[in-house]
This record gives C-alpha cells, structure tokens and sequence, in this order.
C-alpha cells in the first residue's frame, strides 16, 4: 500500500492504520460539517439545480486513483447538492424517516467487520442478533410463537417474499394465476403490484374494495366480493389492506378483515411498511386490533424507527411457511460439514437472498443506545405535530382540509368554487411552494381531485420546522392571489387540546460533541479489529458454541444501554465465533473481504441518506449508480442502450434477470410448467431460489453435460 502525499491517493487496497485514520478523520469531518450545515439551516430541504448532477460525467471511473479531497468535493456538489435533503426536519413529503445517526455509525461497523448473515454457521451472534430483532417485532404484534421473518431493503422486497410465500402456502398452480383474485383498495401502495408483476401475478385479478369515509376498506363489500367472485368460478387468493395508507394515513379494520379472511380461507397479508412501528404508542393500540391474525405484514424501519433508506421486514405468522417457500433441496453447492450446523435459523432459508447484507447492526445498534423509549416519545410528537398542523391548517380560509388522519399525513388543497381554477392555482401555489425549498412537501390525486400531502414523521422535525412550513404557505397563497392575506393568529403560541402531551427530548440529535465521542469510540473499536486482524491476533474461523448466547441476556428494552457495554457484547458474541471475511486466510465459498473505503462509503451514505430510487428525489445519487453500471457493462462491452440494477446481491439480481426474461419472451402462467431452464449440475443455488420466487417454481431443469476438464476445475475450486 502507498500513499501519494501530496494528492492523498491511495495506491492498493490493503491500507495501513495511519492512512485509514486519515481517511476516516476526513469522511467524518465531512459528515459533522454535512449535519451542521442541516441542524443550522444552512441548506435547503429541496433543491433542483439546471445541470441536475450533470457535471459527474466529468469524473469516470477510472486507472489512476482521485485524492480524497477531489471525491467529497465531487460529491458536496453534485450528489448533495441537487434534490431533496432526507436528513433535512423540513422534509414532510412522502414517507420520511430521516436517518438516525447512531444507524450510520452501525452501517459502518457492520461493513468494517464484514459479517455475512446468510448462513448462522458463517456467523452465529449476527445471525441471532437479527433473529432477536424479527422475534421483538413480531412480538410487538402479538404474533405467536413459531412466527418467522426477514429483514430486506425494504418494503417492496419484503412484500416479494410475503405473497411468494402465499402463493406456495396455498399451493396455487400458474395455471390458475389468471382466474386468481386479489383483493385490495385504491389507497394501497404500487409496491404490491410490483410484487405480483415480479412473482409472476400479473395475469391476477385485482379487485378494488369500495372504502368509507375514512379511506378504509370497507370489509362487506369485502365479503360481498368474495361471495360475487366464488359464484363466477373464479379463485378468491389473498386480501391485502393497510396499517397506514400512503396517501392519507388510514388504518384498514383489520380485525374485521381478519373474520373476512378466515371465513373464505384466504391468505391475509397487511403492508405496515409506514404505520406499524406506531404500534409502540398505547394510544394507537385500538388501531391493530386483530394483527396478530394476518398470515403475513410488512414493517419498514427506515420509517417509523427512523433508520436510513434500506431496511425493510417480513414477517409470516406460521414461519414454517416462510420456510418452505424458500428452500430448496437441490442445494450441493460448498457443502460443509454436518458438525458445523447450528441451531439458530439462517436467514438464507427465509428468503430468496443468500447474499445477505448485515442490515441488522444498524437496527439494533440505536434501539440499544436510545433504548425503545426514546423512538416512541420521537414518534409520539409526530402524532402531536401531525395534530397541531391539522388544526392549524383548518383555520386557514380557503383551505378545505382532508379527514384527520389515523397517524400523521394530512391532506388539503385551496378551494376557489371551481373545479378547473382549483386545478391551476394548486398546481401553481405547489410549484411556488417547491421553488421555496425551505421545506418540501408532496402532491396526490385522491377520487381525481389534487391535494396537497404532509407525512410528519422526520426525526428533526419538530414545531419551528412546521410553523415554517405555515408561514411559508400562507405567503404562497398571497403570491399566488388565489386570497387574501390569510393571518394565523397566534400560530407560534397557540396549542390544541389533544391527548399526546408535550414533546419529549430530541434524544437522537446528538449535539456535535456527543456525535463526536460517538465516532470515535466506534472508529477506535474498529481500527483495533482491523489491527487484531492485520496482525493475525484472531483467527480466521473460530467455533465456540454458545458465543452467540450472551445475546440473548442483552435484549432490545425501553432504557439505553452504555455505548462500552454495548460494544463488548459485539466483540464477544458476534465477532467471537464464525468465519472472519475480512481475514486474509478466508479461502471458502466466494471470499470478498470488504475494503475499507467501501465501510466509509456506507457511513457517508446513511449520513447523508439520499433516495436513489426516484431522479428527482437525488440526481446525483442516481447518476452516480447509473455510471458505475454503465462501467460495469462497459467491461462486458454492452452495446449502447442496455440498462441495469444494482442489488443487494445475486439472488436479487438473478430474480430481476429471470423476470426481464420472462416478461420478454411474453410467457404467460400456464407456460411456466412447460418452461425448461439450461444450466450445469455447477449451478449456483441462488438460480433455483430466483426461479421459485419469480414463478418458475414447477419449470423443468436440465443440466447440460460439461467437459471433464471444466468439470473438475469447479469442483476443485468449490465454484
């Protein structure tokens, strides 16, 4: 490893202990000056600049390394700078949960120590320690004993996993896809059809429960429907309401539904992804009424824990099936020992992915830290703020408000008595509105009508942050003459009579100095890992079989727990048994290792939490994927116009190269039991798991002959 001093290049990838602390020191500098830049107001929550991020296309990748300095520049500039700030309390769009920065750091730990979490036997503590935090979740639902789950990326991929595991439980032939009903309502999100397209649904009949007042599915037109379908010969298959609609908030009557459900034997599922972590608060408790009855739920920690983007649940009521749908028996690929299989569950086996990313640290680091209390006083001021807008946007002439929300969206838009003048001067006071920037809002359609849309949910905002937005918008409206100047009286003063008492104490925000010890100790405790492991002080695979259990002795509670402690239960009971990916004796399976940008990469990422899934929401952060899998096939020399995705690993991105195939060669549910596959007997297990979860689960394989020479080199090498 060398170093050019003047430019602060790095030469190789092993990089020595005096140069990661330079790196470090200077990615950590860079996320404290980002975060103070944000708590003082001195960066907008939404900015569209002309170029929209165009000026990365001056920095390819390429031979010759960049200085340090060069890449956070590029990235202040053309990442940060351009769309919406997700660690901003001004951002009241969508569904925000903002980014906590202890989930930061455990981003960074995880990706320092490298623990693969697909197999318990590869790391035992992180395992269990995922399986701790699934188990304390669905015990927030009252699920019984024998639930089992998996942590995704996120909403979309858990629903994946849920109505995949459906379909298997209820044995539904393809044949039958296109006469299967599934029932829902307009207020469901578009993450469920992406599902059905991606499993291989989309012949499936989608059926649109009539809501009442409220926007919630009305559960006798639910079982008028059924009754409707059953009579016609067609297959009533699932039922999919919501614990928090995206739009307007609504919980669905879930224990209602769940009668439904169980009377015409359909698989009851429920998206939580938004609303279920409210579930902390004993005052919503009435709205879950009956969740412990649904056979699968969706629950997002990026949003009602406050975690970055890419942290997403499953969780199947009778676990077994969640099992089931995910095995598969033709697994002779690395075989290991018998005497190396543990107890624990491997997360493998619940889900398609075997490339498992450790998204657990960064849950349980910050529940261990803040302690459970701490997220439910954060999101039980949402509720107070959500009220408190309500009201006060009530009192606005002019303004026709939406019914109070179940949890904390609020929908209205300016009425001027005319369906088309309502339709310009909305579209202009939101334009007015984004141009502002001060804080970020969103637009949607309900029954055709435009609206305007705020989610109270970001960990930094609070009562300034919306008293801005008040301020703000009652100016729009005078700018757009669409009314008089409207006064709020006494809006900084005034308070409403509700139940959710004051604010608690901003327990995530961490004042510079406290982020500051934070980091350090986090950064010292994993320079010393990779000390002991450059120095080969720990070995490369250790088998201790109850490393794992002081796990169970340090479990998720309402109080926080000491940073040191917490940190020594880690080096104990994850780091001390498994394999060490990081150590340069991991010879088995398809060793990676992690280089130590790539641990910094993560940090600087869940720091700043940008949404690469939208252009708009961060140019930059989808331009700069975009080139990286235009290099990508560039190396293959791809002809212009190709396209790509980047996974969370091959399993995923298999599944999505089986579905563009399937979609392309327009096949249809009753060809996928005559669909054939080629491929070797060397194939990969992650092909038959992306098969099975795509809907080529009754698809014939053939396993083409290979020549003895190729034959024995794969087996040799264990590919």
């Amino acid at each position: 490893m060398e170093l050019d001093v003047q430019h602060s290049r790095l030469v190789g990838l092993e990089i020595p202990a005096e140069l990661r602390r330079m790196l470090t020191q200077k990615i950590t500098n860079f996320a404290e000056k980002h975060m103070q830049k944000v708590e003082e107001g001195r960066l907008p929550c939404f900015a569209m600049k002309a170029d929209r991020a165009a000026g990365l296309l001056a920095f390819p990748i390429e031979d010759r390394p960049k200085d340090i300095d060069t890449l956070l520049e590029i990235f202040e500039e053309y990442v940060i700078g351009s769309g919406i700030e997700h660690s901003h309390g001004g951002h009241i769009a969508f569904i925000p949960g903002g980014g906590i920065y202890a989930a930061a750091v455990g981003d960074y730990l995880a990706a320092v120590t490298n623990c693969y979490v697909g197999e318990s036997r590869a790391c035992p503590g992180a395992v269990r320690m995922q399986n701790m935090l699934i188990s304390w979740v669905a015990s927030l639902f009252d699920f019984p004993p024998g639930s089992a789950g998996s942590l995704t990326s996120g909403g979309s991929m858990a629903t994946v996993l849920a109505l995949a595991t459906a379909v298997h439980s209820k044995q539904l032939n393809p044949v039958d896809f296109k006469r299967s009903v599934v029932y829902t309502t307009e207020a469901t999100h578009y993450c469920l059809q992406k599902a059905q397209h991606t499993i291989g649904l989309w012949e499936t009949i989608m059926r649109r429960v009539p809501m009442d007042n409220d926007f919630r599915m009305d559960p006798k037109e639910l079982r008028r429907m059924i009754t409707h379908d059953q009579e016609a010969g067609l297959l009533p298959f699932m039922i999919s309401a919501t614990l928090g609609t995206t739009d307007v908030g609504a919980v669905d009557p879930i224990d209602e539904i769940a009668d439904v459900a169980e009377e015409y034997d359909l698989w009851f599922h429920v998206d939580a992804a938004y609303g279920g972590f409210f579930v902390l608060l004993e005052e919503f408790k009435h709205l879950f009424k009956g969740v412990h009855r649904v056979d699968s739920l969706i629950v997002d920690p990026h949003k009602g824990l406050f975690l970055p983007f890419g942290s997403g649940m499953v969780i199947v009521r009778e676990g077994w099936k969640l099992r089931n749908a995910n095995t598969i028996t033709e697994d002779n690929i690395c075989e290991q020992d018998d005497n190396l299989k543990m107890n624990e569950t491997s997360p493998k086996d619940l889900s398609f992915e075997t490339s498992k990313h450790f998204r657990g640290l960064r849950m349980w680091l910050p529940l261990q830290m803040h302690g459970v209390g701490a997220f439910r006083e954060c999101l039980r001021e949402k509720v107070r703020l959500a009220r408190y807008v309500y009201a006060k946007l009530s009192e606005m002439p002019g303004l026709v408000v939406g019914s109070c929300s179940h949890l904390t969206a609020v929908i209205f838009h300016y009425e001027t008595g005319n369906d088309e003048e309502n339709e310009r001067v909305n579209q202009e006071l939101f334009t007015k509105m984004l141009e502002d920037g001060s804080v970020h809002m969103a637009s949607t359609r309900i029954l055709g009508k435009f609206y305007f849309r705020i989610c109270v949910l970001h960990f930094r905002c609070h009562q300034d942050a919306i008293d801005l937005f008040l301020s703000i918008l009652q100016r729009k409206i005078v700018e757009c003459n669409a009314s008089t100047a409207c006064i709020v009286k006494g809006q900084t003063e005034s308070k409403i009579e509700e139940p959710f008492g004051e604010p608690g104490p901003r327990t995530f925000e961490l004042c510079p100095d406290g982020r500051r010890t934070l980091t350090n100790k986090i950064t010292a405790f994993a320079e010393e890992h990779l000390n002991k492991v450059a120095e080969k002080r720990i070995p490369c695979f250790s088998r201790k079989s109850d490393s794992a259990d002081g796990l169970l002795e340090f479990p998720i509670e309402e109080s926080p727990k000491d940073l040191d402690n917490i940190l020594a239960v880690y080096e104990e009971c994850v780091l001390g048994s498994g394999i060490l990916q990081g150590h340069g004796g991991q010879l088995g399976f398809m060793a990676g290792g992690g280089v130590y940008p790539a641990a910094l990469g993560d940090y600087l990422a869940a720091v700043t939490n940008r949404y690469a899934g939208l252009f708009y929401a961060s140019p930059g952060a989808v331009r700069m994927e975009n080139m990286l899998i235009s290099w990508v096939a560039n190396l293959f020399d791809f002809p212009v116009g190709f396209a790509g995705n980047l996974a969370p690993g091959c399993s995923v991105a298999t599944a999505l190269a089986i579905l563009t195939a399937r979609h392309s060669k327009e096949l249809k549910g009753h060809d996928y039991g005559r669909t054939v596959v080629y491929t070797t007997d060397t194939g990969n297990t992650y092909l038959h798991k992306s098969m099975n979860v795509i809907g080529f689960f009754d698809a014939t394989v053939r396993h083409v002959p290979m020549d003895k020479m190729h034959a024995w080199i794969l087996i040799n090498f264990g590919i």
